[in-house]
């Protein structure tokens, strides 16, 4: 009630109060939400061993989430150790509850061979059960597996299509994969204006990698009007987040006064920024900008 405001005014505070008297009471669902509370560190300091604590007690009484939350710690050793035969084991009891986030944990630990023996069938049906309750990050990975070939033949179309489906409920990796594919033509007709359609969505959320690949379709006209302030003003966004490409492309258009004032003071620091994150092309426009 206190925690979702109903019937009550929200407060963080008595939620978690009340979720700690349930939970040392043994109710399980809030044992995980009082573990869910230390994880995120809402209206609680962040203590991932306290989230721990709870998570294995709401666990021990088959709770799929709070599973599924303790094998991604034991994945990612936050506040504990890396495990990847636990987390595996965590991930297979909520996965035979049906949990997607889990089957899809699973799928990708047999995929990777952690944990568990290497094992592309089993990684398969895993990402496939969660894939068919429409979990997004099931299918984005199901789109990499066919796009790539791990343990399936290649298959460009079914890629596209698990990306399209992942895209479709906000999927970043999708929306970037899905808009790479549109460009190329890889398993779908070439749609330069999808493309800037899903790069732009990305860009303007700050995806850095979004804005250098929007930036380059504004440079020469890609799906859009050629716009050459536009194209510097995406690469600087970019560069401001360290993206080695995107500072190479914006030194190029300070080199040549391209959408920018020329400056080849600012064109030599920015070639320089790419070369050191190890960006060879930068390296070559440097060699040309001193002669």
């Amino acid at each position: 009630m206190f925690e979702f405001g109903k019937g009550v005014a929200k407060d963080y505070q008595q939620a978690v109060r009340w979720y700690r008297l349930a939970a040392s009471q043994g109710q399980v669902l809030a044992q995980h939400n009082l573990g869910v509370h230390h994880y995120k560190g809402n209206c609680v300091a962040q203590d991932f061993s306290e989230a721990i604590t709870w998570f294995r007690k709401a666990s021990a009484q088959g709770n799929a989430a709070s599973q599924t939350y303790l094998g991604a710690m034991y994945l990612e050793g936050r506040g504990i150790n890396v495990d990847y035969s636990e987390a595996a084991r965590l991930f297979r009891l909520a996965s035979e509850q049906g949990h997607a986030d889990a089957q899809t944990s699973l799928g990708l630990l047999y995929s990777n061979g952690q944990g568990v023996p290497k094992n592309s069938s089993k990684a398969l049906k895993w990402l496939q059960l969660a894939a068919a309750q429409g979990f997004a990050r099931a299918e984005h990975n199901l789109g990499a597996i066919h796009f790539n070939g791990t343990g399936v033949p290649c298959d460009y179309a079914k890629a596209a299509e698990w990306y399209r489906r992942a895209a479709a409920q906000g999927h970043t990796e999708a929306k970037f994969n899905l808009a790479l594919m549109y460009g190329s033509g890889h398993g779908v007709e070439p749609n330069h204006e999808k493309a800037f359609d899903l790069f732009s969505s990305l860009a303007n959320r700050g995806d850095a990698r979004a804005q250098v690949q929007l930036g380059m379709m504004f440079y020469v006209g890609q799906g859009c009007e050629q716009d050459l302030t536009t194209a510097a003003h995406y690469f600087a966004l970019a560069t401001e987040q360290g993206q080695p490409d995107a500072q190479r492309n914006l030194g190029v258009m300070f080199s040549k006064g391209e959408g920018v004032e020329q400056d080849v003071v600012e064109a030599e620091r920015l070639f320089r920024l790419a070369i050191a994150q190890g960006n060879k092309d930068a390296q070559l426009n440097l060699n040309a900008l001193l002669g």
